[in-house]
């Protein structure tokens, strides 16, 4: 019995040994395929990593300075130069500009000094004057440039 437990274990072990020896063969042979020859593109493929053409130029319309106090506190002075950054076709841009800038105005004798510290304010500061440029201009401003935000 001893005998017939020494030579399944030996026969085991010899299974084990040839399946791992014919698999990294395999592996080898397959590497070695893979490096051999490189993959063939085709003309569709190529098209569809070809550089796509990037955004329309942009038009860059400086705003006039706002300079208002916050809501809390009131003596607070709040001074902002910004530009708009518009759409190419965007119609009648001195006008949306004199808009705009009122209704930063707007927004910022709403705003408190605590809403508006920090960098985490300035981000939300910006994020919502944003809003309001794209509501005022239907869209057509991209984003809005800060160029200088002074409190007193």
């Amino acid at each position: 019995m001893a005998k017939a437990a020494a030579t399944s274990a030996v026969g085991l072990a010899a299974g084990v040994i040839a399946v791992t020896v014919v698999a990294g063969g395999l592996g080898a042979a397959a590497g070695l395929f893979a490096l051999a020859s490189p993959p063939k593109t085709s003309a569709r493929a190529e098209s569809v990593h070809a550089p796509k053409p990037g955004p329309a130029p942009a038009l860059v319309k400086p705003l006039p300075m706002v300079l208002t106090n916050l809501a809390h506190p009131a003596s607070t002075l709040v001074r902002l130069e910004a530009a708009l950054i518009l759409d190419p076709d965007t119609p009648d841009p001195d006008a949306l500009a004199a808009k705009t800038a009122e209704d930063f105005a707007a927004y910022l004798r709403t705003a408190t000094l605590s809403g508006v510290e920090g960098a985490t304010g300035f981000i939300y500061l910006r994020a919502d004057l944003l809003d309001r440029a794209r509501i005022r201009s239907h869209g057509k401003a991209r984003d809005v440039a800060i160029r200088a935000l002074a409190i007193e």
